[in-house]
């Protein structure tokens, strides 16, 4: 058999030519064998990222309970905000949010409803604060905004609920 590269007479079914060193097959030629070891350590790597995220998106499967309303998480003094900036008018909910259980709490999602002063309402806003975590017993701030859809004029009173929650355990 003849080297496909330099042409010296090399044993029959050799893979790589001695002299020259070049692969005698066009798969070895455009794929070495380096290129492969490198693709597997890829996509083990890639395997281990993917599989680490699987596990920990699928936690929130988990039979852990998750507060859905109720009086542990409770809301007041909530004021309104309404400004104007960059041709967007801007709804902003300010409020205190107390925690009357012994269990921190986070990922906390709300649902603000805003009513006329008929008090019907005119729109609603749903908003996760994924950085918020209210401790056990603690009172906290918090800010939900987001674009106006209504009139400003029409906007006149707010109602905030807390729609879901989970407990925090990084707490302790």
């Amino acid at each position: 058999m003849e080297c496909r590269c330099c042409k010296e007479t090399i044993s029959d079914g050799a893979i790589w030519c001695p002299k020259c060193h070049r692969p005698q097959s066009l798969i070895r030629e455009f794929i070495p064998p380096q290129a492969i070891a490198v693709i597997l350590i890829a996509l083990s790597g890639y395997w281990f990222v993917t599989d680490r995220a699987s596990e920990k998106s699928m936690a929130q499967f988990n039979s852990e309970p998750i507060y859905e309303g109720g009086s542990q998480l409770v809301i007041s003094d909530t004021s309104l905000t309404i400004t104007e900036s960059n041709c967007e008018t801007c709804i902003t909910t300010i409020g205190t949010i107390k925690n009357n259980t012994d269990t921190a709490w986070s990922n906390i999602h709300f649902q603000v409803t805003y009513l006329n002063s008929a008090n019907e309402i005119i729109d609603v806003q749903n908003d996760e604060d994924m950085d918020l975590v209210v401790g056990p017993n603690l009172e906290l701030k918090f800010k939900v905004k987001g674009k106006a859809a209504a009139k400003l004029s029409d906007y006149d009173h707010n109602s905030v609920v807390i729609i879901k929650a989970s407990p925090d355990r990084s707490w302790y």
